[in-house]
């Protein structure tokens, strides 16, 4: 704990010491910022008071040359004299154009050859303007009222020469209009000149003065800048110091826990360690160096290697001279320890020692108890070999990326090539072609990596080409400390063969059921042609009825048949298109009896054949008794059949209207007619439920579970 209490506050000392260094450089690159912003500030002001100097000479020029022409009436003066003024008024007007907006393409084209010409002069008046004039900080700094002051008095200036300008040209006016001008006019002209020439000169010197005080007060800021930033480099250094010698003394510190660290691990190592001089004796020795050669410490250091090991030995020879040319070795040695010998995993490399001569390190590790371990491994390594050489199915051991690791002699005896040919190769080698590229796009492996078994079939190919099938089951294992898949392939041939045959005693079977139904649809075909000729052999009204009905019932069931034979299965028929077809021929049938419309409103639904025809039974009864009904009438109507499927229940509804006003259900008797008969015992069969309701027509509405009735229809499933 005192440790690591130590450590913090060793921690939060150094961080301090680095915040207070990243502190005074961040204030030292300010104060150099500072130092060479105030540098150029100086600069620009210099360079002001320079341009101040330079146009109050031009302006002493000027009012000399308008003197002389006042004096002498040259007008060469007066032209002179009218330009330099114009320059002069430009310039002060382009550089307060300058200093107010910052704007140089505002300059006038007099003032810019002579910015052109001076570069240095246009930067740092750029520079005073960006810094000084206009910025909210500009007025902490102390030159800042200086320069605003010298602006107005520019202003005041300008005004100035502008009047001077105007004196010169009323004069010209006056010398232009007389030829002669009195000597009183001239003595006031000149009174008027020196007047305005000493007002400039006194603003002239008070922005100079100006000027010069702001140079003094940027110097003195430059000066104490550079104290500053002495002192701030002191005080870094001495951090610099402080921390560089916080950090010889934690290395110092490390330093020392490293060897004690080394002389722990020295000490307490499981291995033995052997320091050995350049004469072969023994300089130290650990504990567990004693314990492996059956000696003590104390007695070890006066032992030579030579000692324990023989250097005759062929295997000590060969380490010696890989160590001469390396400098380092490993692998076993036999070494001497009493009476016996053991082997020895032994390491030897080179340590620094004193007066710069280089001891051999040598670690030792009696491997007897590992070589006993891996003689067990072997043997049972062979032992599993074994029992996997005994399993009748190919085993094979693929890695993360479809490489044969290991394999069994059946896997080996399964393609009919050799083991080495097989290792190594990714099982699309040993592939039917049909099956490669199924092979390439497959993620069989992957999935199995993931945790998910994985089985199917396969097609492979032996060395002589001949392709077979084969039953593969592939799990995740462990190998050689790796995920890999283990795949269980068994040849099934056999099994396709059964299958096969299976399979064509199957689709023999289906054409057998073909034939019959085919056959039963041909013989009741037959005997509704029997029923026919008997029709046309009777004159009795009431029989040809009796034989229609039943050539119309027999009809009905040969459908069915010839609906299966059609179609794929045996056991269920689309009901609601075998329905629309009966609906179809009834609606023909019953044509010449009575002119009566069926009107269909069917659902899609299948049912099983010993449902489908004791319902198309029923309907065609129900058809019947309605027909019977609405021909006593001898008038038209409509007759309504609804189909509908709901919660594995099959609804039915024929309905059709009457001026009939009687209500009847199912559990009221009827007569002993054999349509009647019929549809009860139709009822029964298919544990209906069933209605019939006369209100203003005939309703017939009856009801069943749709199950998978297993009888004669259906009895080649079972």
């Amino acid at each position: 704990m005192a440790d690591y209490i130590k450590e913090q506050n060793r921690f939060h000392n150094d961080r301090l010491i680095i915040i207070l260094i990243v502190f005074f450089a961040i204030a030292g690159i300010g104060l150099v910022t500072i130092n060479l912003i105030t540098e150029q500030f100086l600069n620009g002001i210099r360079d002001l008071n320079t341009l101040q100097y330079i146009w109050s000479k031009d302006q002493e020029t000027a009012v000399m040359d308008l003197d002389d022409f006042i004096q002498k009436g040259d007008y060469q003066n007066y032209f002179v004299f009218e330009k330099q003024i114009n320059d002069l008024i430009q310039k002060h007007r382009a550089l307060i154009t300058l200093e107010n907006n910052g704007r140089f393409f505002s300059i006038t084209l007099s003032t810019k050859p002579f910015f052109k010409d001076n570069p240095r002069l246009l930067e740092n008046l750029q520079f005073i303007h960006r810094y000084i004039n206009g910025k909210p900080f500009s007025q902490l700094l102390p030159v800042t009222t200086q320069y605003n002051e010298t602006l107005l008095l520019r202003g005041k200036l300008i005004s100035k020469l502008t009047e001077l300008k105007k004196t010169g040209q009323n004069f010209h006016s006056a010398y232009q209009n007389n030829s002669i001008v009195a000597p009183p006019i001239v003595q006031s002209y000149l009174y008027r000149i020196q007047k305005i020439d000493f007002a400039i000169s006194d603003l002239q010197n008070i922005m100079t003065r100006k000027l010069m005080l702001a140079t003094f007060q940027l110097q003195n800021i430059i000066w104490w800048n550079h104290i500053a930033l002495g002192l701030l480099l002191t005080i870094i250094s001495i951090l610099i110091l402080l921390r560089i010698y916080k950090s010889i003394n934690q290395w110092k510190e490390n330093l020392l826990q490293s060897v004690e660290k080394l002389r722990l691990v020295f000490n307490n190592a499981l291995d033995g360690i052997l320091l050995i001089h350049p004469d072969g004796k023994i300089v130290a020795g650990n504990e567990a160096a004693s314990q492996i050669l059956h000696t003590t410490p104390d007695q070890l250091v006066k032992h030579k290697v030579t000692d324990f090991i023989n250097f005759y030995d062929t295997e000590t020879q060969a380490m010696f001279r890989q160590f001469s040319k390396n400098k380092k070795f490993s692998g076993d040695l036999r070494v001497k320890r009493n009476d016996d010998q053991f082997i020895a995993g032994v390491s030897v490399s080179t340590a620094p020692g004193k007066n710069k001569q280089n001891l051999a390190c040598v670690i030792l590790r009696d491997r007897t108890p590992e070589i006993e371990y891996l003689n067990k491994v072997k043997q049972s390594e062979q032992n599993f070999r074994n029992l996997l050489n005994g399993i009748d199915e190919g085993i094979y051991i693929l890695n993360k990326d479809g490489i044969l690791l290991a394999i069994n002699t059946a896997a080996v005896n399964m393609f009919g090539y050799r083991e080495e040919e097989i290792l190594g190769y990714r099982p699309g080698k040993f592939s039917a072609n049909h099956m490669i590229d199924k092979f390439k796009n497959s993620n069989y492996l992957q999935e199995v990596l993931k945790g998910n078994p994985q089985t199917f079939e396969w097609w492979g190919e032996k060395k002589d080409g001949n392709v077979f099938p084969l039953e593969i089951s592939i799990v995740k294992g462990s190998y050689n400390n790796q995920p890999v898949g283990i795949a269980v392939a068994r040849d099934i041939t056999d099994r396709h063969q059964r299958i096969q045959k299976l399979t064509e005693a199957y689709n023999e079977k289906l054409v057998l059921l073909q034939e019959i139904h085919h056959r039963v649809k041909n013989n009741m075909a037959l005997v509704t042609g029997l029923l026919q000729l008997q029709v046309f052999s009777t004159s009795n009204e009431e029989v040809q009825n009796i034989l229609n009905m039943s050539q119309n019932r027999i009809h009905t069931i040969a459908q069915i048949h010839e609906i299966l034979y059609k179609s794929n299965s045996f056991s269920e028929i689309n009901f609601d298109e075998y329905l629309q077809k009966l609906i179809d021929e009834s609606q023909y049938i019953f044509k010449p009896r009575s002119n009566i419309e069926l009107l269909k409103h069917l659902e899609a639904v299948s049912l099983n054949i010993n449902q489908a025809i004791p319902c198309a039974l029923l309907i065609n009864e129900i058809l019947i008794q309605i027909v019977e009904q609405v021909s006593e009438n001898n008038k038209p109507g409509k007759i309504h059949i609804f189909v509908n499927k709901k919660e594995e229940k099959l609804f039915v509804k024929i309905s059709s209207q009457s001026d009939q006003r009687t209500i009847m259900n199912h559990s009221i008797n009827y007569s002993n007619s054999l349509g009647e008969s019929l549809i009860e015992t139709l009822t029964q069969q298919l544990e209906a439920q069933f209605s019939c309701a006369r209100e203003k027509g005939t309703d017939y509405s009856f009801s069943f579970a749709i199950k998978n009735e297993r009888g004669t229809g259906n009895s080649w499933l079972n």
